[in-house]
């Protein structure tokens, strides 16, 4: 599998420019790429969760979300203070800024296993987007009395008025509008989640993007997916295997997989997501 110098940009312009539609797979590993992850990073967790870590015995973010709390006012302590945190995170990122300026070029989809959110900050709307496991910043009704998803930052809002704690008062943990349930956040916690009628749509999404542009050059972007995403590959590797002119690249900070058959169409860079991005576009970075 031919690899590419993210220093020597042109043939990752000349890619671009032949391109007619934009693919992109993001794992969790785009956020590390982009220099800082804060749902994987051990420290940024310590800091932040150090008494909810303590009081549960946690390790991790992802063990946060993930862990059966007694009540729903200590689940919300944690799920509030998460979003609350994401939501305040820095402005755009560079290769955020770059995927921005490709969707504006091209047409464009992106799939991607990250629940952050950060998609949306490049502009990259519901229409353009498959969020695989879900979005933090969205609720649903514990019960499933119906299919609607909410934003949570009003909620999150209220019940951190009164400060960092443990739990929350009970009445404001976010209650369904219809029959006044919990809410719980619109995340995959197991494969019961893509039973949803939005996992559905974002899946038909993706198709339909993908069938619209089957005859089509089409580069596929592969930006941190680690090789053990076994959802992102399925879904790039079919998207190849369908359409003959597309291209595959690889941006990861580990060596991915990809069938032997797709070698002669793939390149394949190791760091640099900033440099290989901005070649896409013929943009200069700073040194």
């Amino acid at each position: 599998m031919p690899s590419i110098d993210p220093r020597s940009p042109e043939r990752l312009k000349r890619l671009f420019e032949e391109t007619e539609a934009v693919l992109i797979t993001a794992g969790n590993g785009f956020s590390r790429l982009e220099k800082f992850d804060p749902l994987t990073s051990p420290r940024w967790f310590r800091h932040h969760f150090r008494d909810l870590r303590a009081r549960h015995k946690l390790h991790s973010i992802a063990h946060g979300i993930m862990f059966p709390y007694p009540a729903r006012t200590m689940e919300w302590a944690f799920m509030g203070r998460l979003i609350a945190l994401l939501s305040s995170r820095q402005p755009m990122s560079e290769p955020m800024k770059a995927v921005a300026l490709m969707a504006a070029q091209r047409p464009l989809f992106v799939a991607t296993t990250s629940a952050d959110g950060s998609f949306r900050t490049a502009g990259i709307g519901d229409e353009r987007l498959f969020e695989m496991a879900g979005n933090l910043h969205f609720m649903h009704c514990r019960w499933l009395c119906n299919d609607a998803v909410f934003p949570v930052e009003d909620a999150v809002r209220t019940m951190l008025a009164p400060g960092l704690a443990p739990t929350i008062a009970p009445e404001h943990i976010p209650r369904c509008p219809r029959c006044n349930a919990p809410m719980t956040s619109t995340i995959a916690r197991d494969l019961r989640f893509m039973e949803r009628p939005d996992w559905a749509m974002g899946y038909y999404r993706l198709l339909s993007f993908l069938r619209s542009h089957s005859s089509k050059r089409l580069l596929i972007i592969e930006l941190g997916v680690s090789p053990w995403n076994a959802w992102l590959k399925s879904i790039a590797i079919h998207a190849a295997d369908r359409n003959p002119l597309a291209q595959y690249l690889q941006v990861n900070d580990q060596s991915s997989y990809l069938p032997p058959r797709l070698y002669d169409r793939t390149l394949q860079l190791e760091h640099g997501i900033v440099e290989a991005l901005s070649s896409l576009l013929g943009i200069e970075t700073a040194e």
